[in-house]
């Protein structure tokens, strides 16, 4: 049977063999497999960041929008009267973010930094401010823009936390290049150094209190920055969001000061040193 169901099609003429060779040629061509939705967002991952929708925000006050090539940036900037520094550590940018969290990793958001430098006409302090999480490719460049003009950064920690997250941040939010800065000093390397046998913990507050002589009267604790942050993200609420900046306003300013405090120690300079303080020098430098 299918032989002769051949031979029949093969024996077609005339009109019925133009009706089959109409009926082939009138077939629509074979579609291509689309591309799968993983290849392309694979694919993406190479690409620059994209522009995205954003919200209606209200910034908190005092923060204008800065333009990026990311998009614009929230910073507040200001300029505060410092007394004379003695020794002067030069112009060295003065580092302290706020997280979302103290485990780092890739899900640890920076929401907040402030970067004090001190210039001729005073203390300037830019502080940077993450609106909502689509715009962190902005944050982060205009945060990196600003570290980068210093001859040196110091920090609190910021060696084994602040910097790092914010090197993470930057590889997740795939900016080009690495998240560079001038020589970094860790201020609580300095002060376990110097101070150990004086303290009986290193936090910023203790520090303050021991070798600053005086206590900050800190509007938000530590432990619920990133709580303030969240209620601002979920229901717009600037009052505990106001607290916790004005929180790393203070903690990158009380650095100035110590840092300077602790240059003085280092030299010799510091009058109420003992034979204790002597060694624990003599040790840190020898």
């Amino acid at each position: 049977m299918r032989v002769r169901a051949a031979q029949a099609a093969t024996n077609l003429r005339g009109p019925q063999a133009e009706g089959l060779g109409a009926l082939d040629a009138e077939a629509p061509p074979t579609r291509p497999a689309q591309a799968s939705p993983l290849r392309e967002r694979l694919t993406r991952l190479g690409a620059p960041p994209r522009p995205r929708p954003q919200r209606s925000y209200e910034l908190p006050r005092g923060f204008d929008e800065v333009m990026t090539p990311y998009g614009t940036a929230a910073v507040r900037q200001e300029v505060l009267a410092l007394p004379r520094l003695d020794p002067d550590p030069g112009t060295i940018a003065y580092l302290d973010t706020e997280t979302t969290g103290l485990t780092g990793g890739a899900g640890t958001y920076v929401f907040a930094a402030a970067i004090a430098t001190p210039q001729e006409c005073g203390l300037r302090v830019a502080q940077f401010f993450l609106p909502e999480p689509g715009m962190e490719s902005a944050f982060l460049l205009a945060l990196h823009d600003e570290l980068v003009a210093a001859t040196g950064v110091a920090t609190f920690n910021g060696g084994s936390f602040d910097l790092p997250v914010l090197r993470t941040r930057w590889v997740m939010a795939r900016m080009p290049g690495e998240f560079t800065h001038s020589a970094h000093v860790d201020l609580l390397t300095l002060v376990r150094a110097l101070y150990r046998h004086r303290l009986e913990t290193c936090t910023l507050r203790y520090v303050e209190q021991r070798v600053l002589g005086y206590e900050r009267d800190d509007p938000l604790p530590s432990a619920l920055v990133p709580d303030a942050y969240f209620d601002y993200l979920r229901a717009g609420a600037r009052d505990f969001l106001e607290a916790a900046l004005e929180h790393n306003r203070l903690d990158v300013m009380s650095l100035v000061h110590l840092h300077s405090r602790l240059l003085r120690r280092l030299q010799g300079g510091d009058i109420d040193m003992d034979a204790d303080d002597w060694l624990a020098l003599g040790r840190h430098r020898w």
